[in-house]
């Protein structure tokens, strides 16, 4: 009797999870993000002159315009910013991800500075703040290369 009552058990609840498992949906209801193809492009910027720096040299930036930073990318997408290091004796060229902390600190007189990315639709702008003066973090700056890589 019990095994019977047990085996009977086990049939309504197989049962019961068939059903469920039948009526669940695998696809979303939103038609426009199933058709929709995700689009990652790579961009690389050469950092040159500041576009700003402030009176008192505490705060500076480099703006770029970048039409690949639509409307939708701004509202939907992402993007991730790496700084070049170029290749020195003992190193290989590679890329190091923003926000960027003391570039700067060639000798103990000078102050950290710190280099962080932010962006909107048509611009990248690389933005640096020091204590003291974001100069020598310009300085360091020029002529590196940015790589950016937009995800949307």
């Amino acid at each position: 009797m019990k095994k019977t009552y047990f085996i009977l058990i086990l049939i309504s609840v197989s049962l019961i999870n068939s059903i469920f498992i039948s009526c669940v949906s695998t696809g979303s209801n939103n038609n426009d993000l199933d058709n929709k193809k995700s689009q990652n492009k790579t961009l690389f910027l050469e950092i040159d002159n500041p576009s700003f720096i402030s009176e008192d040299n505490l705060y500076g930036n480099f703006i770029f315009e970048v039409n690949e930073i639509t409307k939708d990318v701004s509202a939907n997408g992402t993007l991730i910013a790496y700084l070049e290091r170029p290749a020195g004796k003992n190193n290989p060229q590679r890329w190091s991800q923003f926000p960027q902390y003391c570039l700067a600190c060639n000798d103990e007189e000078e102050a950290p500075a710190f280099t962080y990315f932010s962006y909107g639709e048509g611009i990248i702008r690389i933005s640096m703040q020091s204590k003291t003066d974001v100069r020598p973090m310009a300085g360091v700056l020029k002529g590196k290369k940015i790589k950016i890589t937009i995800i949307n």
